[in-house]
């Protein structure tokens, strides 16, 4: 999850050119600001207390179930449909 969220505030400072939609400009988006976006600190995206977002222990839909805790992060709803597609791909690609 961790990796997913990296990404997506990764592809928000580098293509994003309103400050209310960069991480490191707006404090809701950026992960070392926000707790709610920090695995280490919420649980939902961590993968050791989150069993549903674990590839280990779910190995078939681990990664749709990460997809839908990322649509339920603020940064999810600034990204623009681009940068969705390019989450998911990326989601995709992830190794267990």
């Amino acid at each position: 999850m961790d990796k997913l969220i990296k990404f997506a505030v990764n592809l928000m400072e580098k293509e994003n050119s309103n400050s209310l939609d960069l991480p490191s400009k707006n404090s809701i988006l950026n992960p070392l600001l926000n707790s709610s976006l920090n695995p280490e600190k919420e649980s939902r995206l961590n993968p050791a207390i989150n069993h549903k977002i674990n590839p280990k222990i779910n190995p078939i839909t681990w990664k749709q179930c990460q997809l839908e805790v990322f649509k339920e992060t603020p940064i999810y709803e600034y990204l623009t449909k681009r940068q969705k597609l390019l989450c998911l791909q990326y989601l995709k690609a992830m190794k267990a």
